[in-house]
């Protein structure tokens, strides 16, 4: 663009706001924001400044919208996936350029170096990455240029309700819907059926990098059936290789104990253990995740040395597919 060429920009810089200047941040916004400082949730705020020093623009980031139809539709994500994945959408919640700081593309120039470190910060901050950002923009007031200069898509327009004591309440203030994505899969991991590990950056050093959406589990699958089921058949319900690949799946995934084992496994959503093979209730005709009893009989049957060799083998070879 033009403007980076420009000094006032090249000296610009954008970063969390420190310890000691949070009650100035709020006054600012207090002074400066018709909606305030108040955010509720995760929070990030941060503070753009000139080669000078001076504050030209405030951004805060907060926890998202807990349903809004224009955004769910564009990720895709059914209600259950949406409740565990929501916390990793965030709202922009205040922006506002300080007159100091008012002229022509400074505030596209200030949000687009917020949403680059955006993630990383939220990590540090809140222990997750973001990978979508959101914004509800009251066309009374603004038009949102600065948005669509920052890469963000309009999806919509809200239905003008409003959540107040955990309700949803009509007032009537229709808002424009903006989302960007930080990362390129960003819609394909809020929505899959696994945890992409792209969700848990602090495991990647220990953590087998599959992403389980797209891994080839049915060969996972043969191979684990050719492993000879050594358990007493009385009182058995869970098929032998389907528990064994739940078992595969949930310590690639980086859960080690038994506890985790298990807690993965009785969170997996009806289409997880449909691709795993879970057993079918006949009654309801849901999936069943097996108990902690039955995997830990299971892990205790298997030949370690074979399962290990499979797995691996297996887990190699995805691997490759990524490569």
């Amino acid at each position: 663009m033009w403007w980076v060429r420009d000094p006032w920009f090249t000296g610009l810089r954008v970063a969390p706001i420190g310890a000691g200047d949070a009650s100035r941040f709020d006054a600012e916004l207090d002074e400066h924001h018709w909606l305030g400082h108040r955010m509720v949730g995760e929070t990030m705020r941060y503070v753009a400044v000139d080669a000078a020093g001076e504050w030209v623009a405030l951004v805060g980031f907060a926890s998202p919208a807990l349903s809004c139809g224009p955004r769910d539709r564009f990720i895709g994500w059914n209600h259950e996936i949406q409740m565990r994945r929501l916390r990793f959408v965030v709202s922009n919640q205040r922006f506002c350029v300080l007159p100091y700081g008012r002229r022509q593309n400074a505030a596209s120039a200030v949000m687009s170096r917020a949403l680059k470190r955006l993630s990383a910060d939220w990590v540090q901050a809140w222990g997750h990455p973001v990978l979508l950002v959101e914004s509800f923009v009251d066309p009374s007031r603004h038009i949102g240029t600065c948005y669509g200069a920052s890469s963000f898509l309009r999806l919509g327009e809200t239905a003008g309700y409003g959540r107040r004591s955990g309700r949803y309440v009509a007032h009537g203030q229709i808002k424009h819907v903006y989302v960007r994505a930080l990362h390129p899969r960003s819609l394909e991991v809020l929505a899959g059926p696994f945890d992409h590990p792209l969700l848990f950056p602090d495991q990647r050093s220990s953590m087998t990098q599959i992403d389980f959406n797209t891994a080839d589990l049915s060969s996972l699958i043969e191979r684990l059936e050719t492993i000879t089921d050594p358990r007493d058949r009385r009182g058995v319900r869970h098929d032998f290789a389907s528990t064994l690949v739940i078992i595969a799946c949930a310590t690639l995934a980086g859960h080690k104990s038994l506890v985790a084992l298990s807690e993965w496994c009785q969170s997996a959503s009806q289409e997880v253990l449909v691709r795993l093979g879970a057993r079918i209730s006949p009654s309801s005709g849901q999936r069943i995740p097996p108990s902690y009893a039955t995997i830990r009989r299971a892990g205790m049957a298997v030949d370690a040395e074979e399962f290990d060799l499979i797995v691996n083998t297996w887990a190699a070879e995805q691997a490759d597919r990524r490569s």
